[in-house]
């Protein structure tokens, strides 16, 4: 019994001992991730410190370039303000018998010629300034005017009046102005295709006169205003007729070949103008 107590004892003693080993270990353990764990925040702390330093070190030269570049934001905001404002600005500028039409263009100063017109046509007092509604139908009238004096003339100048038909729709910012372009440009079709059907009718022939009908089917196409319509009509129906008639009359009812008196000659249509060899300077 005796020494089944000692050994009791030893084995007691040495789990005891392993206990407290254990128990030592384990304890050196949580010291040592103590220590690291504050080794580690210490670094943290001053790697903190050095990158707010840093920062400090560096605001000066950040707030200044910030400062630069907001103020570049409200320059370029200021000149594009300007480029819009002056670009919708128009003057009127005399010189001589006539007025020079001037636009601003897309900058904060600086303005392009646009037109002349007699200063006739110009209300008096000019202004300083005008909109561009004031400024473009001055210069569409006066165009539009100088069109319609060409369209008058005798023997109109069919390509003269189609390049000033192409300046003065510069100047048509409205829809009924444009409508009045488009109905000029109709009118050039049209006695285009008239004096086209004229030429061929004049031959005779009834190759030719279907040819004129061919010119004329093609001016019923255009956008016609009713006395128009009306007009190409008359002439397709005039041309039909003699067709009709030549086809229903007998051939022995030809006319003996013998020398036919004297008529009045059929009127010559009228010969279309050349267009200038060189543009002048563009004046309304």
């Amino acid at each position: 019994e005796a020494k089944a107590a000692a050994e009791k004892a030893e084995a007691e003693r040495k789990a005891a001992e392993a206990k407290a080993a254990a128990e030592k270990a384990e304890a050196e353990r949580k010291a040592a991730e103590a220590k690291a764990a504050a080794e580690k925040a210490e670094a943290e702390r001053k790697a903190a410190e050095a990158a707010a330093l840093a920062r400090k070190k560096a605001d000066p030269v950040e707030k200044a370039i910030r400062y630069a570049v907001a103020c570049l934001a409200v320059v370029f905001t200021l000149i594009v303000a300007a480029s819009f404002s002056n670009c919708t600005k128009y003057y009127l500028k005399a010189k001589g018998d006539t007025v020079q039409i001037w636009k601003g263009q897309f900058s904060p100063a600086g303005e392009v010629r646009i037109a002349k017109i007699p200063a006739a046509a110009v209300p008096e007092p000019l202004k300083d300034i005008y909109s561009k509604a004031e400024a473009l139908t001055l210069a569409f009238g006066v165009s539009i005017s100088r069109i319609d004096e060409l369209f008058a003339e005798d023997v109109p100048n069919l390509e003269q009046i189609r390049a000033q038909l192409a300046e003065a729709e510069a100047f048509a910012f409205s829809d009924e102005f444009k409508k009045a372009i488009d109905a000029r440009l109709v009118s050039v079709d049209l006695m285009m295709l008239l004096y086209r059907a004229d030429a061929a009718a004049a031959k005779g022939s009834p190759a030719d006169f279907e040819k004129a009908l061919k010119w004329l089917a093609e001016a019923k196409a255009l956008d016609l205003t009713e006395n128009q319509a009306l007009m190409v009509n008359k002439r397709a129906e005039a041309i039909e007729g003699i067709l009709q008639a030549a086809e229903a009359k007998p051939p022995a009812e030809a006319a003996p070949e013998k020398a036919a008196p004297e008529e009045a000659p059929a009127a010559e249509p009228p010969v279309l103008q050349p267009p200038a060899a060189e543009k002048p300077e563009t004046t309304i």
